[in-house]
């Protein structure tokens, strides 16, 4: 309901003439009906604050808002709650398992990078003009600013400062960016930059991850890497846990992880099954080849690989695989019943027969 105004009171000031110039206008998050008509007012959206309450008292989502200025108490109302969110801008939406650079599969299918992702939330059209910030902008300002600059949390920076040479320093900030944001769609890339990995941390860390890495005998940021690997692996969060396990039983056997996905990563073209030549393949990522975890992250880790990573499932699987294209994944303790599930798989065409 609105604000109640006496009857012989009269009415707050509003405007009714043709609207101004479009401006964009940032709700914080916690700020309640009276402060946003403040700011209305201050920019010059609406007239007073008075009528802005008296339109009704709405609940508004925080984030940046395209408006016109000079507009009907009523009308900043509606455009601030319009659930098509057709007048919201800089909402950022990075699912887990995207990657900073776009991925295609053998059969054709593209994955934007997270750098595209960002790029397109940034669009703004004012007045006319439309303005983005683009995705080379945003690579340039990865690979050549600062880790301060950045907002890269002290517990990732030993490990992002030796990110391997001869691989594009923009994805040193792999698995830093995730989750659904609001950012201000009008600041240069860095500021943009700082903003979604100093949010990004920040879930992180309430998710537990700074005691979680503890319990694993782990850094944070190795963490972040083991769950970037796992989200790889399986389609189902509730497989995520198992995944987790049969990881730190192979690590802790010293075996190498065999991951595929680790090996896609630096493939031009993604395949469900890797062949021989890209197993053999001594790249940094490789886990057939090369013990232990990735260098890096492989992938933005959703909060519930995060999750799973750090309390993982009880179970002695030393080895999974995924046998139908619906996501089944099945786990077992020895080789000869990892065996037979490959077999499954391939009865099932989801991965080829060997030659």
């Amino acid at each position: 309901m609105g604000r109640r105004r006496a009857a012989a009171e009269a009415p707050a000031p509003d405007f009714a003439g043709p609207p101004g110039p479009q401006l964009v206008f940032h709700v914080a998050s916690g700020e309640g009906n009276a402060i946003i008509g403040e700011h209305l007012v201050a920019r010059n959206v609406v007239k007073s604050k008075e009528a802005f309450l008296d339109a009704g008292l709405t609940s508004i989502n925080p984030g940046y808002y395209v408006l016109p200025t000079k507009i009907p108490a009523a009308l900043a109302l509606s455009k601030l709650t319009e659930r098509g969110k057709k007048e919201v801008v800089g909402y950022l939406s990075v699912p887990g398992s995207r990657a900073l650079d776009g991925t295609i599969t053998t059969t054709g299918k593209r994955t934007p990078a997270i750098y595209d992702i960002i790029a397109e939330a940034s669009c703004v059209r004012l007045n006319g003009e439309e303005h983005c910030v683009s995705a080379s902008d945003l690579r340039s300002t990865a690979q050549n600013a600062t880790l301060d600059e950045l907002g890269v949390p002290n517990w990732a920076k030993k490990e992002v400062a030796g990110f391997p040479e001869g691989v594009p320093r923009d994805r040193r900030l792999e698995g830093l960016i995730v989750g659904d944001m609001n950012f201000d769609p009008q600041a240069d890339p860095l500021t943009i930059l700082r903003y979604l990995i100093e949010s990004t941390a920040a879930q992180y860390e309430e998710l537990g991850l700074l005691d979680g890495a503890k319990s694993l005998g782990w850094t944070p940021y190795q963490t972040l890497v083991g769950a970037s690997l796992i989200e790889r692996e399986v389609v189902f969060p509730e497989d995520l846990p198992k995944v987790a396990r049969v990881m730190l039983n192979r690590l802790a056997a010293n075996q190498p992880l065999q991951f595929d996905s680790t090996i896609n990563y630096v493939l031009d073209k993604q395949e469900v099954g890797t062949s021989d030549d890209d197993r053999r393949n001594p790249t940094l990522w490789n886990t057939y080849v090369r013990p232990g975890l990735t260098p890096s992250p492989i992938c933005s880790p959703s909060y519930a690989a995060i999750k799973a990573m750090i309390k993982p499932a009880d179970g002695k699987w030393m080895y999974f695989v995924t046998v139908d294209d619906k996501g089944t994944t099945l786990f077992s303790d020895t080789y000869e019943e990892h065996l037979k599930n490959v077999e499954t798989a391939k009865a099932n065409g989801f991965i080829p027969h060997e030659n």
